[in-house]
């Protein structure tokens, strides 16, 4: 999160530029947020060390705080708005803030799908709702074209529902150390996940082990003020 704070923000002032923010993935990232890992909810995520994730913490929240400063995205706005608790227990970004001068007061607009699809990364989220998003049903979905490597597991097809900001199905164990037996044998293993083995063996770990979401559509959105 530091990085991802800082370089842009050191390349714009030896620049005298605000392109380095303009990219996609900064200009996605607020709503990103606030699909993948609502406040007051565990996170929707997959990959190393996801069960451990309970509500967000203080540099997820500061980083939307910075983006909703900069940036002006509604969706970074509402999330740091709604966990000012959080933002201003963090030190990482503590002098940003106290020298901005920014401010940020915009909320998300109306009328928006419940599913979002995250097609270059090969993730499905939907939400139940929105505005209170630890409340209702969440499910998460994962098929990717990056296969299984490094941080990520052998968990193309599986899925995780929340109910209420709380786990219902989610993958089994603890991340313990990189290359241990249970790591390896259990932990990244497609059967610790809500996937399908195929006789019974399981996926490679392999970043050729890929996935692949053809089609992802809702008509549903949420309503209108």
């Amino acid at each position: 999160m530091k990085t991802l704070y800082y370089m842009p923000s050191l390349f714009g002032f030896l620049t005298n530029s605000k392109s380095y923010l303009s990219h996609p993935w900064y200009m996605n990232s607020g709503r990103a947020l606030v699909y993948t890992w609502p406040l007051n909810s565990h996170s929707l995520g997959f990959g190393d060390a996801n069960e451990k994730s309970g509500e967000p913490n203080r540099l997820r929240l500061a980083f939307a705080d910075f983006i909703a400063r900069e940036l002006g995205d509604p969706f970074a706005s509402s999330y740091a708005k709604d966990g000012q608790n959080l933002v201003v227990q963090d030190y990482e970004l503590r002098l940003y803030r106290m020298a901005s001068q920014k401010e940020y007061t915009e909320k998300p607009q109306k009328g928006l799908s419940k599913l979002r699809w995250y097609e270059d990364a090969g993730e499905v989220v939907i939400l139940d709702n929105l505005d209170t998003t630890a409340k209702g049903m969440a499910v998460a979905f994962r098929s990717s074209p990056f296969g299984a490597g490094s941080h990520t597991d052998a968990d193309q097809n599986s899925f995780n529902i929340l109910y209420n900001g709380k786990n219902v199905f989610r993958n089994s164990g603890y991340y313990i150390n990189f290359d241990g037996p249970h790591n390896l044998m259990s932990y990244r293993h497609s059967r610790a996940h809500n996937t399908v083995l195929v006789g019974g063996i399981g996926q490679p770990y392999s970043i050729e082990a890929n996935g692949l979401v053809e089609m992802a559509e809702s008509n549903i959105q949420y309503p209108t003020p």
